[in-house]
């Protein structure tokens, strides 16, 4: 018999007989008798393995339970878990347009962006988040002589009906950002008992065939990126001197989102030697605001190629009086 399955063999046998003892006083008691199965912290960590106390992989790939001590009998957790969205390979020449907050688009801006991509072949675009403003659902004090709900979810459908037609790319993916889930917050407040209808579901709303929903608050992997709304790493501080040189500091990876409206690079290279890099992208939406009537607002938008060994490459550009720069 092998030396494993000896130990095995020992240790049930000990556990049948002394079932409420300390399970270093069964390995003392073991290795008194047989010195030869090795040390006592190795008896030791075998009896902790049968009694289920070597963590949740190890007791789940357990055979024999009969020993698990009922104590550490941990309920079901209802803890959220965070579930990445990876983007397919072939998915991997990407558009990237950010903060369009229709209906407050910059038609110029977007003018722009379709004239640079009538020159450059994409086979995907993503929306990084608030494509749509959902203003009369804002918490914020509003005018309630502007757009409403139904008329803002026209234009934008219409939009983005015109973006799609323009580019004709294989495959559109919708990121949520903060002001899409306005729509999410405003049901979950004041009509819960609608909040799983399918026909009352952004996706729905929209009807767009082609258009991919992620959830906001995930993330989108292409490649080695990490694909955000910008809005992750919590604040609204639209004063940051560089939001990609926040997005380092917080993610600690690559990463690239919208958001504050601006665009920034920020390098960075581990102790490795690994070379990593975030971005933040401009904006497709007016510069002006009457709540920050005062900003550095930027209009841009990205490309993203990605490699077959998840590398990849950003082109972060500026539009400037309805030009690319």
């Amino acid at each position: 018999m092998g030396k494993d399955k000896e130990i095995t063999r020992i240790v049930k046998s000990y556990l049948e007989r002394f079932p409420t003892n300390y399970s270093r006083s069964i390995a003392r008691a073991i290795y008194d008798s047989h010195p030869e199965l090795g040390s006592i912290e190795g008896i030791r960590s075998v009896v902790r393995y049968y009694r289920g106390k070597r963590g949740f992989k190890n007791r789940q790939s357990l055979v024999d339970d009969r020993f698990v001590d009922q104590e550490y009998d941990i309920p079901d957790s209802d803890m959220d878990v965070r579930d990445d969205f990876i983007l397919p390979k072939q998915y991997n020449d990407i558009l990237m347009l950010y903060d369009v907050h229709a209906p407050y688009h910059d038609i110029r801006a977007i003018d722009a962006m379709l004239d640079w991509c009538m020159d450059h072949k994409i086979n995907t675009i993503i929306l990084g988040g608030d494509f749509l403003d959902f203003y009369q659902l804002s918490s914020f004090l509003r005018d309630g002589r502007k757009r409403n709900f139904a008329s803002e979810i026209e234009v934008g459908r219409k939009l983005l009906a015109y973006i799609k037609d323009a580019i004709n790319p294989d495959k559109i993916f919708y990121l949520l950002g903060n002001h899409e889930y306005r729509y999410e917050r405003y049901m979950k407040r004041d009509a819960p008992e609608l909040i799983d209808l399918p026909s009352l579901k952004l996706s729905e709303l929209m009807g767009l065939p082609g258009v991919e929903f992620v959830e906001y608050g995930r993330l989108i992997r292409a490649g080695k990126l990490f694909i955000g709304h910008g809005d992750e790493f919590g604040g609204r501080n639209n004063n940051l001197v560089s939001p990609a040189r926040t997005f380092s500091l917080k993610a600690q990876t690559n990463f690239m989102g919208g958001h504050f409206h601006r665009t920034s690079m920020q390098p960075m290279k581990n102790l490795a030697g690994e070379v990593m890099g975030c971005w933040s992208v401009g904006c497709l939406c007016g510069l002006y605001a009457d709540y920050m009537r005062f900003n550095q607002w930027q209009h841009g938008f990205a490309r993203v190629k990605v490699k077959d060994d998840g590398t990849f490459k950003v082109t972060n550009l500026t539009i400037y009086e309805g030009a690319v720069m």
